[in-house]
């Protein structure tokens, strides 16, 4: 059987190598199919470099990656799903071929999405086994699902991927794109807006990661970006991976997504010694306010602190405006950094609602929270949905011009 796994991502801002993508051929190649890969990300006629593609390939299943639903920005009403719809609905109509959906926007919301978009089988969660599953099921005419889930089909403790480059990466360089890799997957954060949590973190084969790098890096390129929820879910095996990648020499620059807890001053110094330049913490400002906040302010210190004593760059990607939150408790948080200053603090003020969370739960079950909605939850969540009771002016008022502060920025 025949694959090909099309990336039909085309935002270049930046634009985005499709990593997950490259990993998944990987698995079905070694899995005993023929896959071969699509980019459309900077393709200037969609449809001509389907024909094209096709034309040589002629795959038996075409398998559509869908990363994001749409910007995240508020205020936009720019929908991917549209032209990826379009896409699915051209291959199935003209090559009359079954079109598998995946990805992590397409596991927000799987059944909706498999339906707007018009696919005929989709993976949700995790790929790895369960895409081998499907391809077997189709294979034998015996798939008598439309959507398996992979968070419950699993993934090997220690996963490990063997790196193969799929997709021109230099493309994606030469146009402001960064690589990236992960460490682990699963999230053990209880965010009230976020689909990804409460979920099992399963850690990859550190041996399996620093290969990744050395081919990478052999190509003469070393600007990465961790493509994990979060580093530092477990301590431990932050420390020791950091400690390899130490060991193995590999001289890159990298940046990394942290909450913040489960960090020390010795994560730090050896973040520093790996090549990491740059941290982006991830604060929700009710949760440093309440009484049974997950982290305290004595907390966001010492990661200041840590991210100063190594050199660090450390932005803070800061979501405000929670339900039930007062205007002091936002204050609260913003005047705590205007004191401590990290480099830079981006303040989100509209949280994206999405199906099947604890806040659409919390919101829709509220009268008066319901009120703050832009977007209607009645007509489905392929639109946007936002919660938004703080306004621009508010932020302003709060930051009172402080240049440390950018205002706008959506959470998804």
């Amino acid at each position: 059987m025949k694959v090909t796994l099309l990336n039909p991502n085309r935002y270049i801002y930046p634009p985005v190598i499709p990593l997950a993508l490259e990993y998944l051929a990987g698995v079905i190649e070694e899995g005993g199919y023929d896959v071969n890969v699509l980019d459309l990300c900077f393709s200037g006629d969609l449809y001509g470099d389907i024909d094209k593609h096709f034309a040589v390939c002629d795959p038996d299943v075409a398998g559509v990656t869908i990363r994001n639903i749409d910007t995240g920005i508020y205020g936009t009403k720019e929908c991917f799903l549209d032209e990826i719809g379009d896409i699915v609905r051209y291959i199935k109509n003209r090559y009359h071929k079954p079109v598998v959906l995946g990805g992590s926007g397409f596991s927000i919301m799987p059944r909706e999405i498999l339906k707007y978009a018009g696919g005929d089988y989709g993976v949700c969660g995790y790929g790895e086994k369960a895409v081998l599953k499907l391809l077997k099921n189709i294979e034998n005419s015996d798939a008598d699902y439309d959507i398996i889930d992979g968070y419950n089909t699993g993934i090997d403790e220690r996963f490990g991927h063997k790196k193969k480059i799929y997709f021109d990466h230099n493309a994606y360089f030469d146009k402001g794109g960064i690589a990236g890799f992960e460490t682990q997957k699963g999230c053990n954060g209880m965010c009230s807006y976020c689909y990804e949590g409460r979920r099992k973190v399963i850690h990859r084969e550190v041996k399996s990661i620093i290969e990744e790098l050395r081919i990478v890096t052999a190509s003469g390129y070393n600007r990465f970006h961790l493509c994990d929820s979060e580093f530092n879910q477990n301590a431990g095996f932050c420390e020791y991976f950091l400690e390899e990648l130490i060991r193995a020499k590999i001289e890159m620059n990298w940046a990394l997504y942290m909450k913040p807890v489960s960090n020390s001053r010795d994560m730090f110094a050896l973040l520093k010694q790996s090549g990491a330049g740059a941290v982006t913490l991830s604060v929700d400002s009710c949760r440093c306010t309440a009484s049974n906040g997950f982290y305290s302010f004595e907390d966001l210190k010492n990661v200041i602190r840590y991210s100063r004593e190594y050199d660090i760059k450390l932005a803070v990607d800061l979501l405000a405006g929670f339900p039930y939150e007062t205007k002091d408790s936002v204050r609260d948080v913003i005047d705590f950094f205007k004191k401590y200053r990290p480099d830079t603090v981006g303040v989100g003020f509209a949280i994206r609602i999405h199906p099947n969370v604890e806040m659409e739960k919390t919101v829709l079950g509220d009268e008066n929270l319901r009120r703050y909605l832009s977007g209607s939850p009645d007509d489905g969540y392929i639109k946007p949905v936002y919660f938004k009771w703080l306004t621009p002016e508010d932020i302003k008022e709060f930051t009172g011009g402080d240049e440390l502060f950018k205002i706008g920025r959506a959470h998804v």
